[in-house]
């Protein structure tokens, strides 16, 4: 099936307003600060180590409308770091520091350099709050560590909307959000058009969608040329306006074979000195028989797997996933990469382990190296369209893990229970199954992320209880929610076309350990979670040799016949992998600090590794500010629940997983420094510069209401 995404082939595409025009001027709402306004008009403050700049009061209230935050220095040192700060108050409070922060480290030793803080869906960073309400944006703080810095020379500080961007330019590309669905798109501001060179020899249609940034309908006009043909119409009509995107679809007529055909879309919006966006236009051939499936990747946050009766559980919480499990592959030893959802998630989609990608090691809002190849991007490339329904932005725009995916959902694009300002898997089924439906035609890879079975657990109805019981209920609901997917898949013929593969990022500890939530240790409560994959066609099997979540993304790509260098991948593919290779295997987890809590005591201060083969697992924990590592070892056969350290009665398994333990984390700090040596000194930075700036308060709130803010 030919895929033919016009944004991709930049030589035979033009994007330009029609007819030209200059751009709009801009609409003053963004800030700008020259060296001398920042001597004038900033405030310098010192407190023990640090230089702190505050800036005079500035007033963005909605940070949905925030493009960037840039920051221009001279004088920059190598290795040095600072710090970006914003408050509605005065003074940054503790609040702001934990969640209103942007750490950036340099890398190389220039004379001048710009740091820019932006995001695709740059509104998705936490803000303080009153009393529920948003609070506006009012300080902006640059904090420098003397010892790094000395004189620090910030240049200019530019405070940029998204109005101002675009009337900016009078055309051109952006990644812009519409109702919560990121997608990529060309803008115009006034009257838009674009024209395209192809190849027109095959049934096809001509797939994309518009959105005016007032909410006006739009006029629509597509052409097509071929050769010593006249041009001819292919539509002329008004789209609806609205806050979502409006999807166009129309078939394109052949032309004879070795004859270029030139499409041309316009569009104009009804109101006058409007912002018009054309998204992902796309030729897709009309459906053909292809060897390979269609691919759902569908995770449930927070599930461990010993609370699903295909894994033991006797409280039938999950009675479609056990049907689905006696026709499938049901892997009954996978461990997750971590304990939290940021690094587990990069993980799933990387195939690399924590400690070489560090998503979630230094900060809360980091993200994946920028040329670290994602499966979505591998599945995009080889033709699938690929779309992201998440409930968690930290699998998602919060992670960079939203990057290969041509419709990106965000929490924002799901309706949420008022009470939690969670996002339920029903709520994700109703964008999710009509997409499906729309798409039915394409090869596509879906990454479906629901959040029931993360706290706070929200079913439908009055919970039977609090903590575990209100576990069971939620994976009661998200469980008859797949149901309700599956069944659209067999209702559209597509289930017996569809590879479905069913996971978590990481179990939940109730009690266990004196713990309670996840992103706490290492053990099995928290890193034992459920693998399924269904393959139409192949045989029911239960594998109970040690898999990891890394290994989810070679075997994908191994089912749909995309070819991958296995050098590049930390896990393996487990459709080759012969059963003697996995039960020889080590699998390794890894607990990262949370970075809010790397000062505080007890456990939260502690990193943990665990290295499993056979019936043994090694727990190896890191103490702040003690050398080497404390070791405990489990014998999983005889203690599922890791309650006794057997060290001393099994010296030779000891020495042989902490050898190997020790083995992995050198490797990881070598492939750790490839992959800083490979992405250059301009992708390094884009690691450390996240894309910040500020949450509306509904994503802020769910962020509270699942945990990782307080």
């Amino acid at each position: 099936m030919r895929t033919e995404r016009l944004f991709d082939h930049p030589d035979r595409l033009r994007i330009a307003q029609d007819p030209p025009e200059d751009a709009l001027p801009p609409t003053s709402t963004s800030y700008f600060w020259t060296a001398d306004d920042i001597r004038a008009s900033w405030r310098a403050t010192s407190e023990p180590g640090y230089t702190t700049f505050a800036s005079p009061v500035v007033d963005i209230a909605s940070m949905d409308r925030l493009e960037s935050v840039v920051v221009e220095l001279e004088r920059v040192p190598a290795g040095g770091t600072f710090s970006l700060l914003w408050s509605s108050d005065a003074a940054p409070s503790p609040s702001d520091f934990l969640r209103n922060r942007r750490e950036v480290a340099v890398y190389g030793d220039v004379p001048r350099r710009a740091f820019v803080l932006r995001g695709e869906d740059i509104a998705r960073t936490a803000i303080g709050q009153d009393a529920g309400k948003p609070a506006a944006v009012r300080f902006l703080f640059l904090r420098f560590p003397r010892s790094q810095w000395g004189e620090v020379a910030v240049e200019r500080v530019t405070v940029l909307s998204k109005a101002d961007a675009l009337a900016g330019r009078s055309a051109g590309q952006v990644r812009y959000a519409a109702q919560g669905e990121t997608r990529r798109a060309a803008f115009g501001n006034g009257p838009l058009r674009l024209d395209y060179e192809t190849s027109l020899t095959e049934e096809a249609v001509l797939r994309f969608g518009v959105h005016a940034v007032s909410g006006s309908a739009v006029r629509v006009d597509v052409n097509v040329s071929a050769g010593a043909r006249a041009v001819e119409t292919l539509l002329t009509r008004d789209v609806a306006g609205g806050s979502t995107w409006q999807d166009v679809r129309l078939r394109l007529p052949r032309s004879p074979a070795g004859t270029a055909a030139r499409l041309r879309v316009a569009l104009a919006s009804r109101q006058t000195n409007d912002t018009v966006l054309l998204s992902e236009p796309t030729i897709v051939s009309a459906r053909a028989a292809h060897r390979y499936p269609n691919v759902i990747l569908y995770v449930m946050d927070g599930l461990r797997a010993d609370r699903l009766g295909a894994y033991g559980h006797g409280a039938g919480t999950s009675p479609f996933f056990d049907s689905l499990a006696r026709r499938a592959t049901l892997y009954r030893n996978c461990q997750a990469q971590a304990a939290w959802t940021k690094p587990s998630i990069a993980s799933l989609l990387t195939s690399l382990h924590p400690t070489t990608h560090a998503v979630g090691e230094r900060s809360s809002f980091d993200e994946i190296a920028p040329d670290v190849p994602t499966l979505p991007e591998r599945m995009r490339a080889q033709g699938y369209l690929t779309a992201q329904f998440t409930g968690n932005a930290f699998a998602s725009t919060l992670s960079g893990l939203d990057r290969g995916f041509d419709a990106v959902f965000s929490p924002d694009a799901f309706a949420t229970e008022a009470e939690t300002s969670k996002v339920r898997s029903d709520a994700i089924n109703r964008r999710l199954l009509p997409w499906i439906e729309e798409h039915a035609g394409e090869r596509f890879f879906a990454y479906v992320h629901s959040i029931d079975t993360h706290p706070p657990f929200a079913a439908p109805r009055e919970t039977t209880g609090a903590g575990s019981d209100g576990y069971d209920d939620a994976i009661r609901f998200n469980d008859t929610q797949l149901r309700l997917l599956y069944e659209k898949l067999v209702a559209l013929g597509l289930a017996e076309d569809t590879l479905l593969v069913v996971t978590a990022d990481h179990g939940e500890a109730f009690g266990e350990h004196g713990r309670t939530g996840h992103g706490l240790s290492v053990h099995r409560e928290e890193m034992h979670v459920p693998l399924l994959v269904l393959e139409p066609g192949l045989r029911a099997s239960v594998v109970d040799a040690p898999v990891q979540s890394v290994d989810v993304m070679p075997t994908i790509l191994e089912h749909c016949g995309i070819a991958f260098d296995r050098d590049e991948l930390q896990g393996r593919s487990l459709v080759s992998a012969s059963k003697a290779t996995l039960d020889r295997r080590t699998v390794f987890s890894t607990r990262f600090v949370y970075p809010e809590a790397a000062e505080l005591p007890d456990f939260f201060g502690r990193e943990h590794y665990a290295a499993s083969r056979g019936r043994y697992k090694l727990i190896a924990t890191r103490e702040p500010g003690m050398p080497g590592l404390a070791l405990a070892l489990f014998d999983v056969a005889a203690d599922p629940g890791e309650r006794s350290d057997v060290q001393a009665d099994h010296p030779e398994a000891l020495a042989s997983l902490h050898a190997e333990l020790l083995g992995f984390l050198e490797e990881q700090a070598r492939s750790r420094a490839r992959l800083l040596a490979r992405s250059g000194v301009a992708a390094r930075e884009a690691i450390a510069n996240t894309r910040g700036a500020a949450l509306p308060q509904d994503a802020l709130d769910r962020l509270k209401s699942l945990g990782y803010l307080k």
